[in-house]
């Protein structure tokens, strides 16, 4: 099979076609939404996901008890 070379095709900006189902772009600082620890590694890749996005924003989790951990908005680090 041969391709065609293209000289000066746009390329379309980078869109997700998946909404985060955890609320990190409304989440102000000092809010939090807790979850289970069999979430524990999907929410800490989606908050890494979103910080690529938004380096603005940063947070912290913590385990809450043996079968909660939550996901706190933090004040950025000082520069």
């Amino acid at each position: 099979m041969a391709f065609e070379i293209i000289n000066g095709l746009e390329m379309p900006d980078r869109t997700s076609s998946r909404e985060s189902i955890y609320p990190f772009g409304v989440m102000q600082v000092g809010h939090a939404f807790k979850f289970s620890p069999e979430e524990l590694k999907r929410v800490t890749a989606a908050v890494g996901a979103y910080r690529k996005k938004d380096k603005e924003k940063s947070f912290a989790i913590r385990k809450i008890d043996d079968e909660t951990y939550g996901c706190w908005r933090i004040e950025p680090p000082a520069a």
